[in-house]
């Protein structure tokens, strides 16, 4: 199996949510925050202006990309830029910072009940919300969003207060029904990465952020029974956040990989995962708060 990015005719040299784009073109949500080199800026906006939308750019602190604020309407782009927290959070109080990211988040259209989780759980560690990391039963694809920052396969950057929040289904499955009539190569393209199982492996002992900024995973060819994938093929992915360039990969995700090549099951238990090849076990390898196993059944 291979990951790589649906190539949208129009927009596939944009870093960022195809999806987030048409959902703007269908006025889903106000506005979204792109990311584009610098060389790319030129054309972008020339094809976002002959879809009736409004540009702004600013350069990303954090890489040599710059983000691109796309909206229909020049007044929003201006209202939102005054409280990105990529550049508005130095001297900030608690407070103040948490009033910013929701008033963000209103323009990029999330649901309010959602970046207010977001803000409350801030100085969490991810261990302390255990239904992000590691949770129980099927999930509607719509909330997979696992694959940001790695592929273009998600309907939105959001990030939900939960994995049955109304709201957040509402939104997503909104977008999704917007690129059906937009482009269906897509949504078709979508659906096979979104309605998938995922193993996801994370470090638990850091803030909620963090640890799901620096997820590492397997998407997998196969089926999902309680505890247990089978599969016939695989990818792995890591994100590429720049600001996390010099943190340390834990050592077990090599052996996880290795193991998961020449396995076809998967169980997970309480304080382990085990790597099979039918019935004879490959590797066990214990999990921990910085190595932490989970399954991700979407469908």
């Amino acid at each position: 199996m291979e990951i790589k990015n649906y190539l949208n005719e129009r927009y596939n040299i944009v870093s960022g949510s195809l999806s987030d784009i048409i959902a703007v073109k269908a006025d889903i949500k106000p506005l979204v925050r792109l990311s584009c080199k610098k060389g790319d800026m030129s054309a972008v906006v020339k094809t976002m202006n002959e879809d009736g939308l409004v540009v702004q750019s600013k350069k990303d602190p954090f890489s040599s990309q710059f983000f691109l604020y796309v909206s229909k309407s020049s007044n929003i782009i201006n209202q939102a830029k005054k409280f990105d927290n990529t550049f508005t959070h130095d001297g900030m109080s608690n407070d103040a910072m948490k009033r910013t990211i929701i008033n963000f988040g209103k323009f990029l259209g999330y649901p309010e009940c959602c970046t207010k989780f977001l803000t409350e759980n801030m100085p969490l560690i991810a261990k302390e919300i255990k239904w992000k990391f590691h949770p129980r039963g099927d999930i509607d694809f719509s909330f997979n969003n696992t694959l940001n920052s790695i592929t273009n396969h998600y309907l939105s950057f959001h990030q939900s207060c939960s994995y049955t929040c109304p709201n957040s289904r509402k939104y997503l499955h909104d977008i999704y029904k917007a690129i059906g009539k937009e482009d269906s190569g897509f949504q078709k393209d979508l659906k096979k990465h979104l309605k998938a199982p995922y193993l996801l492996v994370f470090n638990l002992g850091l803030k909620l952020s963090m640890a799901w900024d620096r997820r590492q995973g397997f998407l997998f060819d196969g089926e999902v029974t309680k505890n247990q994938i089978k599969y016939n093929d695989f990818s792995f992915f890591n994100t590429t956040y720049p600001e996390y360039d010099n943190s340390k990969i834990d050592d077990n995700i090599e052996k996880l990989k290795e193991s998961i090549k020449n396995g076809n099951k998967i169980i997970i238990e309480n304080d382990s995962i085990l790597i099979l090849r039918d019935s004879e076990l490959i590797i066990e390898i214990k999990n921990s708060d910085t190595f932490k196993t989970s399954i991700f059944n979407f469908v």
